[in-house]
């Protein structure tokens, strides 16, 4: 069992033989991943087109978007603090 923090599809191109694993636990639990099969299990709501939206108008900026959680990619440890 692989788990991570990572949104499934980042993880495939990083490291595309996930079928050494069971399972994968991705997008920090909230994507339960079977690699022989394909399947994709929620555990989590996706994020709402509201709230991406609201991200988005605030100029937070690179946004990720995954099946259920939104991220932003800071390299330089630099902290987003918005209101919504």
């Amino acid at each position: 069992m692989l788990v991570t923090g990572r949104e499934l599809s980042s993880l495939q191109g990083a490291f595309p033989a996930l079928d050494v694993f069971d399972r994968v636990v991705a997008e920090n639990g909230a994507l339960l991943y079977n690699p022989a099969t394909q399947e994709e299990r929620l555990l989590a709501a996706r994020p709402s087109a509201p709230f991406v939206e609201a991200l988005r108008a605030r100029g937070v900026s690179p946004l990720s978007v995954g099946s259920s959680i939104v991220a932003q990619r800071i390299k330089d440890g630099t902290i987003t603090q918005i209101r919504l």
